[in-house]
């Protein structure tokens, strides 16, 4: 039986080679934490994030900073890294004015 994190391994292997898991897992740090600092910044919602707009490239940097409620949060890269693309459903604010993006995936 296989769990959702098995699938989600095998789709983004599927498209990219990794060397270990620990890049696997290190990606899922880099999507989470990249979504929570710009919830924070801008109330941004991904209302449909899906596994194909997970692109992973390699990375030069060690290590990528992201900064959560004043607090500075270091990642080590472990070679990979992590851009969400896609930001259809998506919604933010900004100086109190809310944008809503809904393209759909019929175009």
């Amino acid at each position: 039986m296989k769990t959702y994190g098995d699938v989600f391994f095998l789709f983004l292997y599927h498209f990219f080679q990794f060397d270990n898991v620990l890049q696997l897992w290190n990606i899922l740090q880099q999507i989470t934490l990249t979504l929570a600092v710009a919830e924070e910044a801008l109330e941004f919602e991904q209302r449909d994030l899906r596994l194909n707009r997970v692109l992973v490239k390699r990375a030069w940097e060690e290590k990528v900073n992201f900064v959560i409620a004043g607090r500075r949060i270091t990642v080590e890269t472990r070679g990979v890294k992590a851009h969400i693309t896609g930001l259809a459903s998506a919604r933010m604010t900004d100086g109190g004015c809310s944008f809503i993006a809904y393209i759909s995936d019929s175009l």
